[in-house]
């Protein structure tokens, strides 16, 4: 609900832009509307430009989180492994 409002409020400056005609009473468009109507398409153009233009990863590949939690979930194994091994040292000197 909140997205098609949202779509609604971006064509009220479209709206904005339409006079009424004095002599006729019909509506017509007015320097508002274009300037609104061609910043809406160009918006349109570059997103999709960009989209076109953008490189597409492979599937498999792991996006940057999931590397920075892999990379601390190693650093977490070996401290955990090192600590096991100074606690191994200290039972052992103890005996």
């Amino acid at each position: 609900m909140k997205r098609n409002f949202l779509y609604f409020l971006i064509t009220i400056p479209l709206f904005q832009g339409c006079v009424a005609n004095d002599q006729t009473g019909q509506m017509e468009t007015g320097w508002l509307f274009w300037v609104f109507l061609g910043l809406l398409l160009g918006g349109v153009f570059f997103g999709a430009l960009t989209n076109l233009l953008k490189k597409n990863k492979p599937e498999d590949e792991p996006t940057k989180s999931e590397k920075e939690i892999e990379a601390y979930e190693e650093t977490l194994q070996h401290k955990l492994n090192e600590n096991s091994k100074e606690s191994d040292k200290k039972n052992e000197e103890r005996k």
